[in-house]
């Protein structure tokens, strides 16, 4: 990407918090080359990284994909991910992920510290991923089954709002 460092200097610039800013970053980078190869670069740098993580979950949402190496190297990111904008971000791209047999047991094991987390929006977006990982790879869908139907009734209304989703939509 020949506008790297631009792309840097704007997520850096952005305040974190305004949707219409971080749009129209994504607008004015998404058309060039190496666009979510930057953004997976970014991942690891905890100043861009939340920046980097919306960018990205905005891309899959706009129908744009990563090759299966950018996949397992997006994977790869998540056990260092900290901020919790950037963990959300991540569950709520996995519907838009292909995961890889050799990557279920990672993806398993983030979702798993997300069902731990205090943010109640995160432990719902969490229980959501659980269920598209189950969507992938059958192995999980007893536990997701399980641990849906256990939130359901016991986890905070906010994340039964979201298990309710979840379940409308099987």
């Amino acid at each position: 990407m020949s506008e790297t460092s631009a792309l840097q200097t704007s997520i850096l610039e952005w305040d974190g918090k305004s949707a219409t800013d971080i749009k129209a970053i994504y607008q004015a980078f998404v058309t060039e080359e190496g666009f979510p190869e930057a953004l997976l670069s970014f991942i690891e740098d905890r100043a861009l990284q939340k920046g980097a993580t919306w960018l990205l979950k905005h891309y899959f949402e706009q129908s744009g994909n990563l090759t299966a190496t950018q996949t397992r190297q997006y994977i790869a990111s998540f056990a260092d991910m900290r901020h919790w904008e950037s963990r959300l971000h991540c569950f709520q791209s996995i519907p838009y992920v292909v995961i890889a047999v050799e990557d279920a047991e990672k993806v398993h094991a983030f979702i798993q510290s997300g069902l731990r987390d205090r943010k109640k929006f995160v432990k719902a977006w969490a229980y959501n991923a659980l269920n598209e990982l189950a969507l992938q790879h059958p192995q999980y869908q007893a536990e997701a089954d399980e641990k849906l139907a256990w939130a359901l009734t016991e986890e905070a209304p906010s994340v039964r709002a979201r298990i309710r989703n979840i379940l409308q939509g099987k």
